[in-house]
């Protein structure tokens, strides 16, 4: 056991420690570093509101124990990401010690090499580097630690067991099921797994696995108020019926097992869409390996049910991710292949078991030197912005979310290439779909911001707000969309279309009448026409505006600014 214990220690040190040197990237910016509440909010706002988790607009988000690990961390070394990526490295390996553990209670009579190779993979496997590199992604980690908390508790329990301490296995392993669907939501497979587990085996024990569903089910209670019984939607990205969204999820999950036997070094992003270009997802060869992989499962439930139990440990672990029962655009990524290791290993330490101890060491070693390196080499991707995308555009050169991460670098260090990286954005995109409005979006605001180009801005801002409102995924328009109508207003009264202006913002308002930024365009535009005309009754409009925007946003200093403008014309000035 101590062996084993300081194998899995030196072998994620030997993966993941040049993960130390990563920065901040892509969605740290709105999780962490622009997040003001991860040190103005309270522990308890920080676990209760959604509004705390981002510091965008989206409220869809609810993983309080990743806000909070986020709080710890800013608190303790504001934003230094060092100690950012050191807590994700703690967690990740005290999960490969945990996989060790559990692994062993879970499969007692299948010797050492399942829990040895099944906390090795975990430990050390590439696909893992997004889970332990990203810091958005501290979520993930979070969640297998509570999943396999929750079934090491469960594997714990039996009948001869006393009473208090069955009632204390019961207790620990509902509050491990609970805190880990607060990490994430996808661990609320956990009882599932566990299901699966006392069925093929005969082990475990009704109560265990009762306490894990009353945690996953408070988890999902508390979840569902705090984000007012909402349920995130997202339009479909295959487009069709119930039967193409099953070939989607088969896809899906046979792309992902196989970037687990032949890593793909990629990060944040994979080539995904290919079999919409044509032809049935049925017949392509994910789907097909999926299948193949039930199939294996099933014939191998009586004979072996171990390794049945390893497989559909794993494909349960990937089903909410599957898009199977949520329709997710982004179906295949390296942190929703993260919880599946563990199972993974356990499949080839099974696989190999017969071969005796020698081949178990053999084969650990060669997979251990060549997983570790790959990992060691792919934490380079989270390094800064510019290495994330430009890992992303290696491997995947139409990717439209490259382009645009590439755009954001050049806005603060390239200015001059911006324009270029939003262009290929646009060029690369689908026609129509929401990401090529949002290429657009951000050229239109480019050209009016940067070339103070007002004519040259509105037909392509134009063009952006239409595909952004027939692409809308809610009632309510998403905030891009309503920046993109500011904008457009603004366009269109420099370039003294003073009509057209006030009725996209008419329409902007009935939408969202209370929002921050369409207050104040109206608000200034109302100001700069009762300056031009006189118009006593538009400077009476101005003034509404901004006392509006400024119960919406007390303290903006935007709204501040328009205020003191106001006064000035009031007075004379």
């Amino acid at each position: 056991m101590r062996g084993a214990t300081g194998w899995i220690v030196a072998i994620t040190l030997l993966a993941h420690l040049t993960g130390l040197r990563g920065g901040f990237v892509y969605d740290d910016r709105r999780f962490v570093v622009e997040n003001s509440a991860l040190e103005q909010a309270s522990l308890t706002e920080l676990a209760l509101d959604p509004a705390a988790q981002t510091s965008d607009a989206d409220r869809d988000i609810y993983r309080p124990l990743r806000t909070l690990g986020h709080a710890f961390d800013r608190r303790r070394w504001g934003l230094e990401p060092f100690g950012f990526h050191l807590h994700s490295l703690l967690v990740h390996l005290a999960n490969a010690l945990l996989a060790l553990w559990v692994l062993r209670l879970l499969l007692p009579d299948s010797g050492p090499a399942p829990p040895l190779l099944g906390a090795t993979a975990l430990a050390c496997h590439p696909i893992g580097v997004e889970a332990v590199g990203w810091i958005t992604s501290r979520g993930d980690l979070y969640a297998v630690t509570g999943a396999l908390l929750a079934l090491g508790a469960y594997a714990l329990d039996a009948p001869a067991r006393s009473r208090s301490v069955r009632v204390t296995l019961a207790t620990l392993g509902a509050t491990a099921a609970f805190l880990a669907v607060m990490g994430k939501e996808s661990a609320a497979v956990i009882p599932l797994v566990a299901g699966l587990h006392r069925l093929l085996t005969g082990r475990g024990s009704r109560l265990g696995l009762g306490a894990l569903i009353a945690g996953v089910l408070l988890a999902i209670t508390a979840h569902q108020i705090a984000l007012g019984g909402g349920v995130p939607q997202q339009t479909a990205a295959h487009g069709g019926d119930r039967l193409t969204q099953a070939g989607w999820a088969l896809y899906g999950t046979g792309r992902t097992l196989g970037a687990l036997l032949l890593p793909q070094g990629l990060a944040v992003e994979y080539p995904q869409h290919t079999w919409l270009d044509g032809g049935s997802p049925w017949l392509r060869l994910p789907s097909l390996f999926t299948l193949g992989v039930i199939g294996a499962a099933w014939v191998l439930r009586r004979g072996r049910p171990a390794m049945a139990f390893c497989i559909g440990w794993m494909l349960l672990a990937y089903l909410p991710s599957s898009s199977l029962l949520v329709t997710l655009r982004a179906l295949v990524n390296d942190r929703a292949a993260y919880p599946l290791l563990p199972a993974f290993g356990a499949i080839l330490g099974l696989w190999i078991a017969r071969g005796g101890r020698l081949l178990l060491w053999i084969t650990t070693v060669s997979l251990t030197l060549i997983w570790a390196t790959l990992a060691a080499r792919q934490h380079h991707a989270f390094h800064d912005e510019r290495a994330l995308w430009t890992n992303v555009l290696e491997h995947h050169p139409a990717s439209v979310k490259a382009h645009l991460g590439l755009a954001w670098v050049a806005s603060h260090e390239e200015p001059d290439r911006e324009r270029d990286h939003l262009q290929r954005a646009i060029s690369a995109a689908i026609s129509g779909t929401r990401v090529q409005g949002l290429a657009l979006a951000q050229l239109g605001d480019l050209t009016l911001r940067r070339d103070r180009d007002a004519a040259g801005a509105v037909p392509i801002l134009q063009r952006a707000l239409t595909i952004l409102r027939s692409t809308r995924e809610k009632v309510a328009p998403a905030p891009e969309e309503t920046a993109t109508a500011a904008s457009l207003a603004w366009a269109l009264w420099l370039d003294g279309r003073d009509a057209s202006a006030r009725a996209v913002l008419e329409r902007a308002m009935r939408d969202e009448p209370d929002d921050t930024l369409l207050l104040v365009v109206q608000a200034v535009q109302s100001l700069l026409r009762a300056r031009q005309v006189g118009d006593d009754a538009a400077l009476d409009q101005a003034r509404a505006a901004i006392e509006r925007a400024s119960e919406a946003a007390p303290g903006h200093p935007a709204v501040q600014a328009v205020m003191t403008w106001i006064e000035e014309a009031e007075s004379g000035g």
